[in-house]
């Protein structure tokens, strides 16, 4: 006991100072620190929030200076050109306008692989992707009939329309004779590709930019805009001959926005 009492008598200054510099750590460690560190953290907060604020400042002054008829007008127009589902319909107005546009007579139409459908609007899921492009795809065989010089102006009108379609692969046949059907003149069979694209599976940050249009963007709608609109749109209330893409609506056409 003595030993005991001699030892802290003599490390007493020592203890005290031991004592002090381990209450520091501990204080340093559960208070300071985690101080410090939530600074930090609402310094980080802060900045990224006033980004943030700098960047939806920039977006509206972007979107109050846009004409909402103009991107009205320009969204109409590249959904007519790919829509987000595959409507059928469209495909065989775009045809049907083409063939009594120019004078020739549709004989058959065979669609790939097209799918389910239940309704105008609903989705279509065929398998087929574009290798050339990466977009969705249906592939779809036509057989036309007529002149020599209609059936040329049908080619050449056909991947100028403003649902996009790709020629793929033709033939074309001189009957000279009359067939079973009593026809002498031109036939050709067509391999076609049209396309569409479905809702996007991301949603972009309200605080992301608005990417500004490109030289090469503009050059695009200036060139969509230049081909006929053959078929009719749900809510699209123009003749089907106009080829001018027409301002939406003021009010809603349906419940829900993002229908077509």
């Amino acid at each position: 006991m003595k030993k005991i009492r001699r030892f802290i008598r003599f490390y007493r200054i020592f203890l005290i100072y031991l004592s002090v510099i381990l209450l520091s750590m501990t204080a340093l460690g559960y208070g300071v620190v985690p101080g410090v560190k939530k600074m930090i953290s609402l310094f980080a907060a802060v900045n990224m929030t006033t980004k943030e604020l700098a960047t939806l400042r920039e977006k509206s002054m972007k979107l109050t200076s846009l004409s909402e008829t103009d991107l009205a007008d320009s969204s109409l127009m590249l959904v007519q050109a790919v829509p987000m589902s595959l409507l059928p319909s469209t495909i065989f107005m775009t045809i049907d306008g083409l063939t009594q546009k120019y004078g020739v007579q549709l004989t058959n139409i065979a669609l790939d692989s097209l799918g389910s459908v239940s309704t105008e609007s609903a989705s279509v899921k065929p398998k087929g992707v574009d290798a050339k492009t990466g977009a969705n795809s249906l592939s779809f065989t036509i057989t036309v009939a007529g002149s020599i010089e209609n059936i040329r102006n049908f080619i050449d009108g056909i991947i100028r329309v403003r649902r996009l379609i790709r020629l793929d692969i033709f033939d074309i046949a001189f009957i000279d004779k009359e067939d079973s059907s009593g026809f002498t003149g031109v036939k050709s069979t067509m391999r076609l590709s049209t396309f569409w694209s479905g809702m996007a599976k991301t949603t972009p940050k309200v605080a992301d930019p608005v990417p500004e249009l490109s030289d090469a963007d503009q050059l695009l709608l200036e060139k969509v805009k230049g081909f006929t609109w053959m078929g009719q749109m749900q809510g699209d209330s123009r003749s089907p001959s106009s080829g001018v893409a027409p301002s939406l609506p003021d009010g809603p056409i349906k419940n829900d926005p993002f229908a077509l």
